[in-house]
């Protein structure tokens, strides 16, 4: 039981990342077509976003160990999983990137992307900052979510 809730696990993170990439443009656009000319309003815009995404991943996690709790393990791996698929992809397109881009420019791949999909320089700008610790957050969180089958499937 363990094994298929981890590998399932794993394959619903991969499928997060594979199609956040692709997920990830047309959520900018939206949200810089909402955002019209205002850099704040499209750092709250993008951040509700980000945050709105981390705190239903929360919920299903939540869910999962109640569930858990009361003897219904594969309902709580099953609700995190629908969780992930549903919040993973969100995340990837405002996760900075620390490897080449030095530490005085981590949002500088952000913001290029997000220029790309039609947001002003400082609109991107705004957004990056604003919404990447909530998406690295849900990022690490959905690629960790294995630890939280270890947690419920053995108590």
């Amino acid at each position: 039981m363990f094994w298929i809730a981890l590998g399932s696990s794993i394959g619903s993170a991969f499928w997060a990342i594979t199609i956040g990439f692709r997920v990830g443009p047309r959520i900018s656009r939206a949200i810089f077509r909402r955002a019209e000319a205002g850099a704040w309003r499209a750092a709250a815009l993008a951040s509700v976003i980000q945050l709105g995404g981390v705190l239903l991943l929360a919920a299903a996690h939540g869910g999962s160990f109640a569930l858990g709790r009361n003897g219904h393990d594969w309902a709580g791996v099953a609700l995190v999983i629908v969780g992930m698929l549903a919040c993973g992809p969100v995340f990837p397109g405002f996760v900075p990137k620390l490897n080449g881009a030095g530490l005085s420019a981590p949002y500088g791949n952000v913001r290029r992307r997000l220029e790309a999909s039609g947001a002003s320089h400082a609109q991107a700008r705004a957004a990056a900052w604003a919404a990447g610790p909530f998406a690295l957050m849900g990022c690490a969180w959905t690629i960790i979510s294995p630890i939280s089958f270890l947690l419920l499937l053995n108590e």
